[in-house]
């Protein structure tokens, strides 16, 4: 690909810069022979990466793709060195869009929320009225996420299908500790989602379960999770509609599990 001053392409590949002109020097990067190509890059959108990066004092840049650009200058300095300046510019139709503008949101609480899922511990989503195709955006952003600890979805309309969605990042998430559910409506359909999800999640503690319509199979089915669970200390399940048989189910439990230290069933 030729470059000329005026010329405008894009930039499709993720690829590795640097601030530091010192790094050039070395060998593997750019040496001192050959023929060669330097790119000098202004851009708005390069991520700092160094403090993620195996070469911690190189100052690397990530260059994202889809970044467009204008050939300001080229030079030859010789000995089979060119230098190409190339700034950002704006490009005349949208060339990548950020999945979470076209997500879609329903309520202006849970996208400001998102905004800031990853730079903040703890979220307080209770009585916005946070209902399934809301909780499926949650879900998508909670597989990945490594600062979240604490999840309040109180109060809200989450029903079977998003019990069933948020079981599914549970099953891949490491960081949440606490989670809040309490008057919802996931009834046995969610509550054995979540039962299958603690089989395998070892970081959940603490789980708020009250008011959500469990009668005796999700009663069960949370009883054969707790005799494999080793991370819950936790388990608020008052206010549903168990009786016998899930009470005796979770009790049979309780004598082989030697985590949990608090449970209420009051008011099933």
């Amino acid at each position: 690909m030729k470059f000329n001053t005026g010329d405008t392409f894009v930039w499709w590949g993720v690829s590795s810069c640097t601030e530091s002109l010192d790094v050039l020097n070395k060998e593997q990067f750019l040496g001192k022979t050959g023929t060669r190509t330097l790119f000098n890059i202004q851009c708005h959108n390069g991520k700092q990466i160094h403090l993620h990066s195996h070469y911690k004092h190189e100052h690397e840049v990530l260059l994202m793709p889809g970044t467009y650009f204008q050939v300001k200058s080229t030079i030859d300095v010789g000995s089979n060195l060119n230098i190409i300046h190339v700034q950002e510019a704006t490009p005349p139709y949208v060339l990548c869009e950020s999945p979470l503008d076209t997500l879609p949101y329903t309520n202006e609480p849970l996208e400001i929320a998102m905004r800031a899922l990853d730079s903040t511990s703890e979220l307080k989503l209770h009585n916005i009225g946070t209902n399934e195709e809301d909780t499926q955006v949650l879900v998508e952003a909670l597989k990945v996420n490594k600062t979240l600890t604490t999840l309040n979805l109180a109060g809200n309309q989450i029903s079977d299908g998003g019990g069933e969605a948020l079981a599914e990042a549970l099953k891949v998430n490491r960081a949440l500790t606490t989670l809040f559910l309490r008057g919802n409506q996931i009834s046995d359909g969610g509550g054995k989602a979540l039962a299958d999800a603690l089989k395998v999640n070892r970081a959940l503690t603490t789980l708020f379960l009250r008011g959500n319509q469990i009668s005796d199979g999700g009663g069960e089915a949370l009883a054969d999770a707790l005799k494999v669970n080793r991370a819950l200390t936790t388990l608020f399940l008052g206010g549903n509609q168990i009786s016998d048989g899930g009470g005796e189910a979770l009790a049979e439990a309780l004598k082989v599990n030697k985590t949990l230290t608090t449970v209420d069933l009051s008011w099933n």
